[in-house]
């Protein structure tokens, strides 16, 4: 799989769902402020070749440090996803150990945000003045550690209000994102 800036990841053919859009009474479903449309698109994808039946242990692969000059609202929102996360798969069945332990499933998550401005020769359509856009995004990696191939990817975007941060519409827009995650079946 190619990703961004050229650099390559190991995975298994994939099969992915199609994206869809989740209404979340109408204030959106990501942490980082949600105003507006209250819809996000989630897509899931699972390697074909996976075996999650054997699965039992995974880890977080921690978060580097934010970079320098990074906002409060969107290291608060990293920290929130990845508590979510954690949270999700363990009632899927998962048992969490230390990121230094050999755990079945490393997973790691990214959380970023983009700023779309209008160019300014549309900035006014029809008398009304087109404002620039920010679209928040959160992904969920898990890779098996033995081979170190992406088995499942999960990610949920929206467009984002900075002004105020939805905690709830946080766990809710995880949760469906994990959705299609492979419960554990306990023995």
């Amino acid at each position: 799989m190619l990703c961004e800036g050229g650099k390559t990841e190991r995975v298994a053919p994939m099969r992915c769902r199609s994206t869809w859009s989740v209404r979340v009474l109408g204030t959106g479903i990501l942490g980082m402020g949600l105003g507006g449309l209250g819809c996000s698109s989630v897509q899931t994808c699972r390697a074909s070749t996976a075996h999650f039946e054997q699965y039992r242990t995974l880890s977080f692969e921690l978060s580097p440090e934010p970079p320098t000059g990074s906002d409060p609202t969107s290291i608060e929102t990293q920290a929130r996803v990845e508590r979510a996360v954690e949270a999700g798969l363990e009632h899927r069945g998962y048992l969490l150990i230390a990121p230094e332990e050999p755990a079945d499933l490393v997973v790691l998550v990214r959380v970023g945000r983009r700023q779309t401005t209008p160019p300014s020769s549309i900035g006014i359509v029809r008398g009304a003045r087109l404002r620039a856009s920010i679209t928040g995004l959160f992904v969920v990696d898990a890779f098996e550690r033995a081979t170190e191939n992406l088995v499942w990817r999960g990610s949920a975007t929206t467009d984002v209000d900075l002004s105020q941060l939805d905690h709830d519409g946080l766990k809710i827009a995880v949760a469906a994102v994990l959705a299609s995650f492979p419960a554990r079946v306990q023995p």
